[in-house]
């Protein structure tokens, strides 16, 4: 019986997130998504997110679905990588931007050009 427990503790993922925090994970990329489960070390049993050590794998397990402290930390850290991709996204736009009313400047200026030698073509 206690052989068939062990077993069934080493199939269920002790880093195993909660719910809530797969939803809170939703909006981010996939490559970020991949870095929560860095934040918590079994074999080191510690939480680098939140700075703890622990004394078993199943205190481990109960601070990713329980602690208070490792939800807020893990909200903290999506909000700042949602900012970032914001603050990267708003450089890209404003550089696609930049680049399209350059041209499209550039194109009105070889317009008007071509306009003002067909002027003068005319006029003369």
């Amino acid at each position: 019986d206690s052989n068939a427990q062990l077993q069934h503790r080493n199939d269920i993922d002790p880093l195993q997130l909660t719910l809530r925090q797969k939803q809170m994970l939703h909006e981010l990329p996939q490559d970020l998504q991949l870095k929560v489960h860095r934040f918590c070390n079994v074999q080191y049993l510690c939480c680098y997110l939140c700075k703890r050590k622990f004394t078993a794998i199943e205190n481990v397990s109960q601070h990713i679905q329980l602690s208070k402290l490792h939800l807020f930390n893990l909200s903290q850290w999506i909000n700042v990588k949602k900012k970032e991709i914001d603050h990267a996204a708003a450089k890209f736009y404003s550089t696609i931007n930049h680049i399209t009313s350059d041209n499209k400047q550039n194109n009105r200026s070889s317009t008007e050009s071509t306009e003002n030698g067909a002027q003068t073509t005319t006029l003369q």
